[in-house]
């Protein structure tokens, strides 16, 4: 499978639970150096998400694997932009780090939904497998659509702080 870096970027605002996942994601996704242009996370989804679901119930285990190797990316794509978030925090006001510290709690249930229904693709029965994948890609969707929003609200923040 084509792995594509990505770019990735989540907000402290108001987050919707709608998460949707492909396959696995690129270790080497950007941050803001360029090297992984404007993509973003939920490109990257899009991509994993076109290697699952051409998986019959048959190849439900290697389904699994790839929906478990796109968590892992959840989680190093949150470790990531938790270290970033460490730039601004001290500059930040209590309300916007108990806003983010929010965000992120939000985000860590995002992906603990998301590999549940990454591991549920291994146990499916050929009866739910399409519903099984369905489940997988809503979940690792709406991480991805809240990851952005994510890391474009810490992008705004680390602006406004460098411009102060």
């Amino acid at each position: 499978m084509t792995m594509k870096p990505i770019k990735t970027i989540l907000a402290a605002g108001t987050m919707t639970l709608a998460v949707g996942m492909g396959g696995a994601l690129s270790p080497a996704f950007a941050t803001d150096d360029g090297a992984g242009g404007d993509e973003k996370f939920s490109d990257q989804v899009h991509y994993s998400w076109e290697e699952i679901k051409a998986f019959s119930a048959e190849k439900s285990d290697a389904a699994m694997r790839e929906g478990r190797e796109l968590v892992d990316e959840m989680d190093a794509a949150l470790a990531d932009l938790e270290a970033r978030s460490d730039e601004f925090a001290e500059d930040a006001g209590d309300a916007a780090d108990e806003s983010w510290e929010d965000t992120m709690a939000k985000l860590r249930d995002m992906q603990r939904i998301a590999a549940k229904q990454a591991d549920a693709l291994g146990d499916a029965s050929a009866s739910a497998w399409d519903d099984t994948k369905e489940g997988f890609h809503d979940a690792a969707n709406a991480f991805a659509e809240a990851y952005d929003e994510a890391e474009r609200e810490l992008d705004s923040r680390t602006d406004d702080n460098s411009g102060s």
